[in-house]
Order: structure tokens, then C-alpha cells, then sequence
């Protein structure tokens, strides 16, 4: 059995500080208390960033997904990934093109159309690509543009 810990008188039984013996009374005994000073807080996030730095306050930054909460079109539920583009119509005013889902439903999308599941927006639509910019959260937590293609495939025997 180990020796306690300096300043702590053990009751006759070895089990419980004199303040719980029999007899003993909790007011007059001194316990050893807990002092917290210089110590972690357990419950505060590790990571902090204080206001007034030009980080992040805490506070979420709103996406344009957050804006359009309840009318995003069935596009905003899909990743750009799952779509693959599948035609370009050049105009002379606008381009259009055809972009389709892994199920094989296609979709109509036109410069500024929404698309995406990371706020993305058509800024472009040229010859053999469609041009997405997204808005995407970095590892600090500000809200980024990113910008993504999708190319139109080429078709067999051609490079």
C-alpha cells in the first residue's frame, strides 16, 4: 500500500480521509480543494480565433446556399461530380448547354444558373466547357470561391 499524499491524515481504517470517519467532522477537518488557476478549461474549444484579427468570430459566414434555404432547384442537390455534361448550344445572344445526372435525367442550365451542393453558380459556358464557380469552407472556416469545369467528352476515336 502507498504512503498519502503529504498534509492528508488517513482514519484508522485506511479508507477514507478523517473528514469521513466515523466521528469526524467535515468542518473542522481540512480537505484538499481543487484549484483550477493555470489550468485548461476542458469544456473550451481547443481551437479559438479572437475578434478583431480578421478571423473567424465564431459566428458561421452565409453562404448563398444558406440565402436560398427552402428554393433550391433539384441541380443544388446533387454534387458537380455526379453530372456529367452531355451538350453545348452556342448562340449568338447566349449559350446554353445539357447537363446530365447519374440517373440519365438531363437538365437545361444557362449562365447564373444555380448548381451544386456547394452554392455553385454557371459563370460561363464556352465551346467545350462550363465554367462553376462554388463556394466552398476552408480548413480555418472562410467561405472561398472555387472555381470547376465540366468538359464536354470528346467522341470516340477523337483526341
Amino acid at each position: 500500500m502507498s504512503s498519502p499524499a503529504p498534509g492528508l491524515a488517513v482514519s484508522p481504517a485506511g479508507m477514507m480521509p478523517p473528514a469521513f470517519a466515523l466521528g469526524g467532522d467535515a468542518k473542522t477537518d481540512a480537505l484538499p480543494t481543487y484549484d483550477p488557476k493555470g489550468r485548461i478549461d476542458p469544456f473550451e474549444p481547443l481551437f479559438q480565433t479572437k475578434p478583431g484579427k480578421g478571423g473567424n468570430t465564431g459566428i458561421r459566414q452565409q453562404t448563398i446556399r444558406d440565402a436560398r434555404k427552402g428554393k433550391l432547384t433539384p441541380l443544388e442537390n446533387l454534387d458537380i461530380s455526379q453530372m456529367k455534361l452531355t451538350a453545348i448550344i452556342v448562340g449568338p445572344e447566349r449559350n446554353i448547354a445539357m447537363v446530365q445526372e447519374s440517373t440519365g435525367k438531363g437538365h437545361v442550365i444557362k449562365k447564373g444558373t444555380f448548381i451544386g451542393i456547394n452554392s455553385g453558380r454557371v459563370v460561363d459556358i464556352r465551346l467545350n466547357e462550363v465554367i462553376i464557380e462554388e463556394e466552398v469552407e476552408d480548413l480555418l472556416g472562410k467561405i472561398i470561391v472555387r472555381k470547376r469545369e465540366l468538359k464536354l467528352q470528346k467522341p470516340l476515336g477523337e483526341m
